[in-house]
């Protein structure tokens, strides 16, 4: 054979060779010439052991995703469906078992041995996985015995408290402090140590000095307990609170009953970190305006100005005040460079600034947010210390994993859920992206595709947390990110050199009041563009769920990519073949009247909402508490959740605190448009319900008084029939502003649902005597429940099947037990919205299901 031919199987011996050769090592195979092109190409060359190295680093990324994955998914399964959801985990495992079994029996009979193959070793690690997400979660959710003794207090008048404040305090807006305390005794009983719960107080700044990290303080007040939501979408509070280790809240009156006790427990580390966050506010207040204090101190520490609150939201820059990443490596970089400037290296170097990293996350109050960010630059700093390629994919996957190993209850937190999907986005999404945008300058690239990135990551989030989504943030992001920047290392700079020479800081500051003013003026600005925050309905848990699986999908293995795309032509087909019975079973379907009675406090609010999303609502509640709104804070969140801003008619029954208190924000905030109520006489008209008038008029909205005999069509099926009040020509006097109360009968096919308001009883006697239809299944009792508030008559001709109580905790003794045992004689079926929460009723004609918040 002449010398420089080779036979076919040679040549394809050397096309696999240099197939399975490394990146950056030749093929064996290869010419000379070959192996100088691949090392010019490759300059410098990597080592094999560098290969080897990230071959490791992207399957070790790839198992702690999925464990990370798994994980999550058995801890969110434990708490949706309890114990149920260990069947499934459990049965992979019996699979797995009898399927190793299986393997090893055949591998005996054919003279081999049953360890041939994985696969039954995966799908058991995996299940083992899961299980663990599920078992860490049911822990997370089982009370210890001091947390149980701590609860029992909850049904007591007066509770005292005797603890250590745990963990930075916090001063919301309204002036109320906020803070841990880890309790030693509860009423004199030691039974509790170990539990802790939050203290709320209104205080002053001169006690607010005392109430530091590691004092120990008495405090006596009400107990109470976190609640489930009340009414659908709203913040599940025993979450809220677990994700803190909190088990209740005591409220504190005054200041007068705190009392300071002299011995501390020392907490060098916490002690330190409140006096630094102490101190850098001091020099931010006294070195620039007040409204750019706020705003840096907000930055810095994690908390928005109220007033720009809704700014931030609609211009998508709200992470600014969300401290993560971008604060907590801009505070280690400048670290760094101070640390740099006095000649350390190395070792010497990272960790102090790793150490003054963690320090200002528990200045920040260690959210989930910072505790992330702080634990991905510390695996950033171990892998330098260790000579090794840092990995940020790894990093977040196994943050994710030990703070979720440490509080599963943080995978259904806002915060953390934010935070992880806008870093994970980046991650997976800002490289193609960025080979999109490969046109445009390097910076700019680089700049969109990462805003971009997170926007898609957190977008889904935002809709289903705050009801809008903001097609301005991509934009937003890249000035306002680099003026936060900016504005975050020079305060932070300016804050440690005023600890030692505050006119230097006033100077350093007076550079960043120009910035901070510029970074408003671009939020205001932005915030003004037209569609820059668009309202979205809340959506599907379902489609919330697939839009990560799918991300998560496409950042995964590539053995999974591979699959994927392989099955795509399926995957095709069963989206379609999902899409059409969807939409056969929409169509065939038949629609559904719903009314939620929504859980208000003392008061009354029912959404009524026909088949074909015509909305009504009738009342908007009141008496929350002082100072307090329900519309704000209950009803019109709600609305928007359901994607609800435009009601096409608004019903106040009659001109009382408790029944229309809340409409005055709900007119203000959404589109209404006609008010119906009943007339009112001049000499009992109240103040409020000339104010409500004067507000729907100034909004443009129709008012239309109505009285008996008045129908309302929606033209689906549904009417509404007007039973009282009567025509003012009637004769008919009223003393009472409840005996105005509107009188509804809902009527949809068979289906009857009767609206009372707070008619009185002689009221309802009067319609009883007059003839008026009243059988109903469902009866929204009047009154609250109020004694003697339903006749025996009355109840008799409406014979409910069921009968919802709208009512909070009062003082007027509402229900009254003769009212609930009324009901009881009467048939019917009883649910409070103090106790069950909203309430909702679904009917299609003769089926009607109803279905509350806190079990039925």
């Amino acid at each position: 054979m002449r010398e420089g031919r080779q036979n076919p199987a040679t040549r394809a011996t050397g096309r696999i060779l240099a197939r399975r050769a490394p990146l950056g090592v030749p093929s064996p195979s290869a010419t000379p010439a070959t192996r100088a092109k691949v090392e010019r190409v490759s300059e410098p060359p990597l080592r094999v052991n560098d290969v080897q190295w990230r071959r490791v680093t992207v399957q070790k990324d790839a198992v702690l995703q999925c464990a990370l994955v798994l994980f999550g998914s058995g801890a969110a399964m434990m708490k949706a469906w309890g114990r149920v959801s260990l069947l499934g985990p459990a049965a992979l495992l019996v699979a797995a078992a009898v399927w190793q079994v299986w393997r090893g029996v055949r591998g005996r009979g054919r003279g081999r041995g049953g360890s041939q193959g994985s696969g039954p070793g995966s799908l058991a690690l995996w299940a083992l996985v899961l299980l663990t997400g599920a078992a860490s979660m049911r822990v997370a959710l089982s009370p210890g015995p001091c947390d149980r003794a701590l609860q029992r207090l909850a049904s007591c008048g007066s509770v005292v408290l005797v603890g250590v404040i745990d963990g930075i305090p916090d001063v919301t807006h309204d002036g109320r402090w906020r803070g841990i305390v880890r309790v030693q005794s509860a009423n004199g009983d030691p039974g509790a140590s170990g539990a802790r719960a939050l203290l709320v107080v209104d205080s002053d700044e001169s006690i607010q000095a005392e109430l530091v990290p590691g004092a120990r303080v008495e405090a006596s007040g009400r107990f109470y307990l976190p609640q489930p939501p009340a009414n659908p979408g709203e913040p599940d509070m025993r979450v809220v609170l677990g994700c803190r280790g909190v088990s209740g809240t005591l409220y504190v009156r005054s200041p007068d009953d705190i009392s300071l006790h002299s011995t501390r427990r020392p907490e060098v580390a916490a002690a330190l970190a409140a006096a630094l966050r102490h101190r850098l506010v001091e020099v931010i207040r006294a070195t620039l305006p007040q409204d750019q204090a706020t705003l840096l101190s907000g930055m810095l520490f994690g908390r928005a100005p109220e007033k720009i609150q809704d700014r931030l939201q609609a211009t998508g820059t709200a992470h600014l005040f969300a401290v993560s990443g971008l604060h907590v490596g801009l505070v280690a970089a400048v670290l760094c460079g101070i640390l740099a400037g006095l000649g350390l290296r190395g070792p010497a170097l990272l960790a102090p600034a790793l150490a003054g990293s963690w320090l200002y996350a528990a200045a920040c109050g260690m959210r989930p947010s910072v505790v992330r960010a702080a634990m991905m630059l510390s695996c950033a700093g171990v892998a330098a210390l260790m000579r090794r390629p840092g990995s940020v994919r790894g990093a977040l996957y196994l943050t994710g994993l030990v703070m979720l190993g440490c509080n599963p209850l943080l995978v259904f937190d806002p915060s953390a859920q934010m935070s992880f999907a806008a870093v994970f986005s980046i991650v997976h999404l800002s490289p193609r992206i960025r080979q999109l945008l490969r046109r445009l300058p390097g910076w700019l690239a680089d700049s969109l595709a990462a805003s971009l990135a997170a926007q898609i990551g957190v977008m889904p989030l935002g809709a289903w947390y705050f009801g809008q989504v903001s097609p301005v943030a991509v934009v937003a992001g890249i000035p306002c990110l680099a003026l936060a920047g900016m504005a975050v290392v020079m305060g932070f700079v300016a804050g440690l050199v005023g600890i030692v020479y505050i006119p230097a800081a006033f100077v350093l500051n007076t550079g960043n009041a120009l910035v901070l003013l510029a970074l408003e003026r671009a939020i205001d600005v932005l915030a003004s563009v037209p569609f820059a925050s668009l309202p979205v309905a809340r959506p599907p848990l379902w489609g919330l769920l697939g839009f990560y699986l799918a991300l998560f999908a496409a950042g995964g293995p590539r053995c999974v990519q591979r699959a994927l795309w392989a099955s795509r032509r399926h995957f095709a087909v069963l989206g379609l073949a999902a899409a059409a019975a969807v939409v056969w079973v929409a169509a065939v379907r038949p629609g559904a009247l719903e009314i939620v009675f929504l859980s208000v406090g003392q008061g009354d609010s029912s959404l009524i909402r026909s088949p074909s999303g015509r909305t009504i609502l009738v009342d908007g509640g009141g008496l929350l508490g002082p100072e307090r709104d329900p519309g704000a804070e209950v009803v019109v969140p709600y609305l928007l959740r359901r994607g609800v801003r435009r009601l096409d008619v608004v019903v106040a029954t009659h001109p009382h605190q408790d029944h229309i208190g809340g409409l005055f924000e709900v007119v203000r905030r959404l589109k209404v448009q006609v008010l119906v109520k009943p007339p009112v006489p001049e000499d009992l008209r109240p103040d409020l319900d000339r104010r409500l008038v004067a507000v729907a008029r100034g909004r443009g909205v129709p008012v239309v008084e109505v009285v008996r005999g008045g129908r309302l069509d929606l033209g689906d099926g549904v009417t509404i029939d007007v039973l009282h009040p009567p025509p003012t020509d009637s004769g008919h006097m009223v003393q009472d502003l409840n005996d105005l109360s509107i009188v509804m009968m809902v009527s949809f096919r068979y289906m009857q649902v009767l609206l009372t308001g707070d008619a009185g009883p002689e009221v309802l006697a009067g319609l009883v005597q007059e003839g008026c239809g009243l059988d109903a299944d469902i009866l929204k009792v009047p009154h609250h429940g109020a004694a003697g508030g339903c006749p025996l008559e009355f109840l008799r001709s409406v014979s409910p099947a069921w009968a919802v109580i709208p009512v909070g905790p009062n003082t007027f003794g509402h229900p009254a037990m003769g009212t609930l045992e009324a009901l009881a004689r009467a048939g019917a079926n009883i649910l409070r919205t103090d106790l069950n929460g909203a309430v909702t009723v679904k009917g299609q004609g003769r089926r009607v299901r109803l279905s509350t918040m806190r079990g039925t």
